[in-house]
């Protein structure tokens, strides 16, 4: 395990475009001499505990792209949680969805100690397996793997302890039944085959297009042509962007996306830096791109919702769309920031197995520097599960932020 910490720093250092911009290099070169010490004490070590070893040491990186492939994935009939969560902050878990009809826990439970341990002990204890540059990031990195973590911590559980206080304020001590991981992976696999776009007319005056995942490619093509085609037959006047669950994706499907709400030139990515390559990327005439014709695009009133889930080219889309004076952004600033790693590419330890992502670059959004590095900044602030109601009184209204 010594010769895998070693080619992992050495990889990291010679990969990743700033290793150190967080925690600095004394601190890691000081983990890693903990961990060589650490490991040279252990009688024998697993690949799994040497995983554990590592976990805090990515931590402290502090780059979302670049951290440990999960390890130890659940069987199907391993115990897991029957309903997933929502943390919102470092001490609240809420019930965000049931898998089990007859569930004593509503959606919107805040659960307040399970078996025993409090929500912010969890949390806490699970941090350490979300690397990311801030605490939403992690905080919701947690959230889609919180069954997991909470089976590696009690893989011996099949029930569960919980005390909550549902959405009217009742207090709850209920012993729920595990379910296997099998249920889970059934549902997750039927929603991955699902198309991640959708466009919904609510009246004759607005339409809801829904991106869950950003897909580039020539369905993702013909979808937008259709959908824009309609919203001009239709004459709808405005057009809601719904990106509050969208983790990222393909950028080029935020570009094709672009290109019928923009009246000029446009570009998402400004300049990325590879280590060893000066000035990589540095705006190259093949990331602008021309909007489409005035006849094909759509001039009507354009609003953009997001959250702290919104990351990665989904971020990059919304912060373009704002940079440029689209439309007008309501809900939450965005997960993904406006310089930020990525790029990731996947290594393999020889002796252990162990996965492990590593970014091999650091891209700057349009008009992004370092002296102010954040996520996309809505015109409205309001809580990401409000952003669709507020934006439909502000339609009624006849209100809008566009430049």
């Amino acid at each position: 395990m010594r010769a895998d910490l070693d080619t992992l720093y050495r990889t990291l250092q010679e990969v990743h475009p700033d290793l150190f911009a967080v925690a600095g290099r004394p601190r890691l070169d000081s983990m890693v001499a903990a961990l060589h010490a650490r490991i040279g004490r252990a009688d024998s070590l697993y690949g799994l505990e040497f995983y554990s070893y590592l976990l805090p040491f990515f931590e402290a990186i502090g780059d979302g792209h670049t951290s440990l492939m999960p390890v130890g994935i659940p069987g199907d009939a391993a115990p897991s949680l029957p309903f997933d969560v929502t943390i919102p902050d470092d001490s609240t878990i809420r019930v965000r969805r049931n898998y089990r009809p007859d569930s004593p826990l509503p959606v919107g439970t805040r659960i307040d100690s399970l078996d025993g341990h409090s929500a912010r002990e969890v949390i806490r204890r699970f941090l350490v397996w979300a690397s990311g540059e801030r605490l939403p990031f992690r905080l919701a990195l947690q959230e889609w793997n919180f069954p997991k973590c909470y089976y590696w911590w009690n893989t011996w559980r099949r029930d569960y302890r919980i005390r909550g206080t549902t959405p009217d304020g009742t207090i709850l001590r209920e012993t729920i039944e595990s379910i296997p991981f099998r249920t889970r992976w059934a549902e997750q696999k039927a929603a991955q085959r699902e198309w991640p776009y959708s466009l919904e007319i609510l009246s004759d005056t607005t339409a809801l297009l829904t991106l869950r995942a950003m897909v580039g490619g020539k369905q993702s093509q013909a979808f937008f042509d259709s959908v824009f085609q309609e919203l001009r037959e239709r004459r709808v006047p405005n057009l809601i962007v719904d990106l509050r669950e969208n983790s990222g994706g393909a950028t080029s499907g935020g570009d094709m996306l672009l290109r019928y709400l923009s009246d000029r030139p446009f570009i998402q990515i400004e300049k990325g830096v590879q280590r060893g390559v000066p000035d990589t990327l540095r705006n190259l005439k093949k990331w602008w791109h021309k909007p489409h014709r005035a006849r094909k695009r759509y001039t009507g009133q354009v609003w953009m919702l997001t959250s702290r889930y919104t990351f990665s080219s989904a971020a990059n889309l919304s912060w373009a769309f704002k940079y440029f004076g689209m439309g007008t952004v309501v809900g939450e600033e965005t997960g993904g920031l406006s310089v930020a790693f990525g790029n990731k590419r996947i290594f393999e330890l020889s002796n252990s197995g162990i996965q492990y992502g590593v970014s091999t670059r650091l891209f700057y959004e349009v008009g992004a520097t370092d002296d102010d590095v954040h996520g996309t900044l809505p015109d409205y602030p309001v809580p990401a599960d409000e952003a669709l109601d507020y934006t439909l009184r502000l339609i009624r209204q006849g209100s809008s932020r566009v430049k």
